[in-house]
């Protein structure tokens, strides 16, 4: 596919000192772009039976060509007199892919036993290429150049069972992935200092549940526990301060009344929220 891309953006900040100074950052942005890609998906299933199947699908990107051109101004006042203004063109050259993504799947019965098994597998590159030229009267001109490559790779499973018990169903199952990261970026000028992370992920869960109807009422109780063991490293260092180790249970439970027209449902459910490794650091940039 062939893609087509402008944009044209005004952007107005006003800031305000300790000294009762008023700065006004004017920046107006216009880029237009172009971007060729490929796209292939195909697929297959089979079933054994009325209760047992099994498919998988594969997944291609490539990104062909991709240019992005950048015309920008910024006008910096101070108390309304012009301080500073700056005029930018330049470039942005982006290779992405390939995306490759493998997932397979079983869902199957062996007598009272439901069997729910899936599994993915992604693996994508991409690097840019800038060139931003920048021409002020006020700050002087200067060029920048800016590269960088960025590399993940996934590992994805999940076995669900579930066995009817009573009048309700018992279902537990596991999840287990890993995910990898890595990436660096250069500044031909030293503006910005270089980087080279890695970021390694592995994720562990286990989780039980029981569900049962008793008349129009519904009750649905479970337990999930989660493991999960982040390593950040940095030009090949690991970084202990934004590395962490995860291990937490998470309870549910849920109650649902319905009849005739009208219904009604009462849930409880611990989730967490982890800070970004940005947030973990000693510092902020």
């Amino acid at each position: 596919s062939s893609d087509a891309y402008k944009e044209d953006n005004n952007l107005t900040n006003i800031l305000h000192t300790q000294t009762n100074e008023q700065i006004t950052i004017a920046q107006h942005a216009m880029n237009n772009g172009h971007e060729d890609e490929i796209f292939e998906k195909a697929g297959i299933a089979y079933a054994f039976n009325d209760s047992n199947s099994i498919g998988g699908s594969y997944q291609y990107f490539k990104s062909l060509y991709g240019r992005w051109n950048i015309y920008g101004k910024q006008d910096i006042n101070r108390n309304g007199m012009l301080e500073g203004a700056v005029e930018q063109k330049g470039t942005f050259d982006r290779n992405a892919g390939p995306r490759n993504v493998v997932d397979i799947y079983y869902v199957g019965k062996i007598k009272k036993l439901k069997i729910d098994f899936n599994s993915s597998y992604m693996f994508t590159k991409s690097n840019e290429q800038n060139f931003l030229e920048e021409t002020s009267v006020q700050v002087g001109d200067r060029q920048v150049h800016s590269y960088s490559n960025q590399r993940s790779r996934l590992y994805a499973a999940k076995l669900l069972f579930g066995y009817a018990i009573g009048k309700g169903e018992l279902t537990w199952g596991g999840e287990i992935s890993h995910t990898q990261s890595s990436g660096n970026y250069r500044n031909l000028e030293q503006y910005v200092d270089d980087s080279e992370t890695d970021i390694q992920e592995n994720n562990v869960a286990g989780f039980v549940e029981y569900g049962m109807p008793l008349g129009h009422l519904n009750i649905d109780a479970g337990l999930r526990y989660e493991y999960v063991n982040s390593d950040y490293y940095s030009f090949g260092v690991k970084q202990d301060d934004v590395s962490r180790i995860y291990h937490h249970f998470f309870p549910n439970v849920s109650l649902s009344w319905n009849k005739d027209h009208w219904g009604f449902q009462l849930s409880y459910n611990e989730k967490t929220h982890r800070p970004s490794y940005r947030s973990l650091r000693n510092f902020m940039q």
